[in-house]
């Protein structure tokens, strides 16, 4: 039984969606405090980027039929009242909401495997000897920011999958428009008047080898050969 309407859903998610971005911000800080790390800085940096670079794409598919997507109406209609709409904005298909929906399901579990790999990875380095030498490729560079790195990695992760969780879970909620199936009739083509869709397809679908050349049955005569041949 559902008890959470569309914009208490909606609400949860940009309550996450805050602690994210957040947890995000003070990751990259930390990302650049320990970017000095032989043959790692690189990788923490764009781990960073790539967490704000989510957090701004899940906010604007999730909010963009809601509060964001109103304001950027309002923008785009000049601020003036009188009923008039956002000319300069076209409101989204069913199939793309649907498909940037999924993008942003796939990216948060993919994120999510991240954070876990990200947490262990600075959580082991953290333990690390500074001034070894002899080792190619290995540095101990400001230990505590690895720590740090660490555990915000962890913070993201529990973000990160309480959100993969609330977006699989309401998906159909949050990205189906008013009206259709969702992801359960995601490119299922209908047939007019609600009839089975898949009949008017047959109906227009080309003909089949065997049916242009029906050589064998019997009475059957082949079809003409068609221009092309």
């Amino acid at each position: 039984m559902d008890v959470l309407g569309e914009a208490e859903k909606k609400q949860a998610i940009n309550v996450v969606l805050l602690a994210q971005a957040a947890c995000a911000g003070c990751f990259f800080v930390c990302a650049c405090v320990v970017a000095r790390n032989a043959n790692a800085g690189f990788n923490i940096v764009l781990t960073a980027l790539l967490y704000i670079a989510h957090a701004l794409y899940t906010a604007y598919v999730v909010g963009r039929e809601s509060g964001l997507h109103a304001l950027l109406a309002n923008l785009g209609s000049g601020g003036g009242g009188g009923g008039g709409g956002a000319h300069g904005l076209v409101e989204p298909s069913s199939t793309s909401r649907l498909m940037a929906g999924g993008v942003a399901i796939g990216t948060t579990s993919a994120l999510t495997l991240l954070s876990l790999t990200t947490a262990v990875y600075w959580g082991r380095m953290s333990g690390c000897t500074a001034g070894v030498s002899g080792v190619a490729g290995y540095s101990c560079y400001a230990a505590g920011g690895m720590r740090a790195a660490s555990a915000f990695a962890a913070l993201l992760l529990v973000c990160e999958a309480l959100l993969a969780a609330a977006l699989v879970a309401w998906k159909d909620a949050l990205f189906a428009a008013d009206g259709l199936d969702g992801y359960e009739g995601f490119g299922i083509e209908r047939g007019g008047g609600g009839g089975d869709g898949s009949r008017a397809a047959a109906a227009t679908a080309p003909p089949s080898l065997q049916q242009r050349y029906s050589f064998g049955a019997a009475g059957s005569q082949p079809l003409a050969a068609t221009a092309d041949l």
